[in-house]
């Protein structure tokens, strides 16, 4: 990576989520002092703080005092966050222009979080992106299938990840309700509506150095459905079979040069980006952009070998990165499985089971093993990872965002890797027992290692 040498001087980071934690600890390592901001002091990056402040990312005046303050006697070398709200992406983007920090400004963060501008931005490039419209009432929607008979509902603005988005069809009876609750969730009392496009999904993950797009992660993604449209279970990535390179894959040419060709459009630079893609069998539609890796792919690169904490820590401190390993050389498949909750309740660990009995009995059984005999406990690596903590409240998900826990996977191409994924049960990681008025615990992930970690 470009930054070895020790540092002396602050990296702020707004947030302080699982995602942000690997960050922050890269940053100690370095060297360098960390002020972080985030209202929850106990959230999973809080100990890597040199100093917490409790304030919101959208405390953005606030914020931006503290560290005038902080800048009159100490060196403010990077700022950067893990959140994917456009408050915090913005605040961020005020704090590198008042210090003269790498990433993007509040000009090109702007856009990058305004739906209309970047898509604009793209058709004007000539990639592909989905019609959408704003809609201010069920009447407007009416029209809008008239022309468009399936599309996707969202919050206009102010709304979180997958919250509230769900799939409508022309003459639907539950358009009108899908209608109102979309926009109860709206900050602008307006809903979007974006053209449906069925096709395969990818995620394409890079960064940005020098006005480079360098490809770091192409995932398929997976999906099911749910009350309000899809619901994402999970991604596979990596070697497409028989030991071949991750870029013997046709798709990995041709989602490198998307990547170039949107940050041509945007005249981006020093910057992580995600592409939503769907590929309707002629065509690669970008169906979601943003400043960042995509959805824990941050967890699913650091599984696979590739440090997303190193990156970011080059990313915001040198401007441009050096890549250390090449993605397209992998040779093996991964897989990212999520997890949800079937009931409302409180989350509970099942008996821990004798690893070293089930281990035999996979061994001697002829039977397709269940629970945790469902697990590779051999040749192949397996881990567990948590987004809920032990008796934290849950419910039937709504979106992605509800998600209890994710499972990696290795095995030896990407599709064996996601099949094994698919083989976890359920109710082996974890139960939900009926609602209690109090919490029996407050332990944090993880709970406990799934399986050995096998090199």
């Amino acid at each position: 990576m470009a930054t070895s040498k020790p540092l002396t001087g602050w990296w702020i980071q707004l947030g302080a989520d699982p995602s942000a934690a690997p960050v922050l600890e890269a940053a100690r390592a370095r060297g360098l002092s960390t002020l972080v901001f985030d209202p929850d002091v106990d959230a999973p990056g809080a100990r890597f703080a040199t100093r917490l402040m409790t304030r919101p990312p959208d405390a953005r005046e606030a914020i931006r005092a503290d560290l005038r303050a902080l800048a009159r006697t100490e060196p403010i070398l990077a700022c950067a966050t893990a959140l994917r709200s456009a408050d915090a992406l913005r605040t961020v983007a005020a704090l590198r222009e008042d210090h003269g920090l790498a990433g993007p400004g509040v000009d090109r963060t702007e856009l990058l979080v305004t739906r209309a501008a970047w898509k604009k931005g793209l058709a004007d490039a000539d990639v592909s992106t989905p019609v959408v419209a704003l809609l201010a009432s069920p009447l407007e929607l009416d029209r809008f299938l008239g022309v468009h008979p399936t599309a996707l509902l969202k919050p206009a603005t102010g709304s979180r990840g997958s919250t509230g988005v769900s799939k409508v069809r022309i003459g639907d009876p539950r358009n009108r309700e899908l209608f109102d609750e979309a926009r109860l969730l709206s900050d602008s009392d307006l809903v979007r509506a974006e053209a449906f496009v069925s096709g395969d999904a990818y995620s394409i993950d890079g960064v940005v150095s020098a006005g480079r797009f360098r490809l770091l992660h192409l995932g398929r993604e997976f999906s099911m459905r749910n009350l309000r449209g899809t619901l994402p279970t999970g991604t596979a990535w990596g070697s497409p079979g028989q030991g071949r390179r991750a870029d013997s894959d046709p798709r990995w040419a041709t989602s490198e040069a998307l990547g170039q060709r949107v940050t041509d459009a945007l005249g981006l630079d020093a910057t992580f980006l995600h592409l939503g893609v769907l590929d309707d069998g002629e065509v690669d539609h970008v169906v979601d952009l943003r400043p960042h890796v995509g959805r824990a792919i941050d967890r699913a690169l650091a599984f696979g070998g590739l440090s997303a904490a190193a990156l970011s820590l080059d990313l915001a401190l040198e401007g441009s990165v050096t890549l250390d390993a090449d993605p397209g050389a992998i040779t093996r498949g991964f897989a990212q499985r999520f997890f949800y909750a079937s009931a409302a309740g409180r989350l509970e660990a099942p008996t821990r089971p004798d690893v070293a009995r089930d281990a035999e009995a996979v061994a001697s059984s002829a039977d397709r093993p269940a629970g945790w005999r469902a697990l590779p406990l051999s040749g192949e690596r397996t881990r567990l990872e948590w987004d809920r903590a032990l008796g934290d409240a849950v419910e039937r998900p709504r979106c992605a965002e509800d998600r209890v826990a994710r499972a990696l996977v290795e095995a030896g191409d990407q599709n064996g890797a996601w099949m094994r994924a698919n083989e976890l049960d359920p109710d082996a990681v974890f139960r939900i027992r009926a609602s209690r008025p109090t919490p029996t615990t407050t332990q944090r992930p993880p709970l406990w290692p799934m399986t050995p970690e096998r090199d």
